[in-house]
């Protein structure tokens, strides 16, 4: 049995750190209207809502195993409270951190009309550290980081965020682009 409970422990966090990998790309590529072209603008917010909660479902599902693994003992209010552990503080910190910027961001999608939009894109920004604490969580407790395949999906990870945050930053918005239909028009 406790082997069953290790291997589900690997498998829900890198299903966790490959969800909100994809969350975050989502996110990142629906505002720069990336995806507009192959769904609908609506599709993609569903479809972002959707993976950010399995993502955080696929989370808690991970810390509620590591609670009850013998292997390491790990209680609950270590696993919650901040370097309070015993084993490895930093890296379970980090998971820690994670689990709570993800849970934050859920929540403020669904009480954006009270806390208004600018204060919901705030919160939405903490997601490029939740995703990194998660990576970081991942590269620091996780028992698969020497492993040449999962060294590469962190970096495939990785580099797609980063890929599409370079190509957000970069690309022009769309009222420069409307300015530019506009300048070009009147030649």
């Amino acid at each position: 049995m406790d082997r069953v409970v290790w291997e589900l422990i690997r498998a829900s966090g890198i299903s966790a750190v490959l969800l909100l990998t994809v969350a975050v790309s989502m996110g990142i590529s629906v505002n720069v209207r990336a995806l507009d072209s192959l769904m609908k603008r609506a599709w993609v917010n569903e479809a972002h809502q959707f993976v950010s909660l399995t993502a955080l479902a696929f989370t808690l599902f991970h810390l509620a195993l590591v609670v009850v693994n013998r292997h390491v003992p790990i209680s609950l209010g270590e696993s919650i409270v901040p370097l309070s552990a015993s084993w490895r503080p930093v890296a379970l910190a980090l998971g820690t951190m994670s689990l709570y910027l993800s849970s934050l961001l859920v929540l403020s999608s669904y009480f954006k009309p009270l806390i208004g939009h600018r204060a919901w894109r705030l919160i939405h920004y903490a997601g490029f550290a939740g995703w990194g604490a998660a990576i970081a969580h991942g590269l620091t407790a996780g028992s698969d980081t020497g492993v040449v395949w999962m060294q590469y999906l962190y970096l495939l990870a990785f580099g797609v965020v980063m890929f599409l945050t370079v190509f957000r930053v970069l690309a022009p918005t769309r009222t420069a682009r409307q300015a530019e239909s506009v300048t070009l028009a009147s030649r």
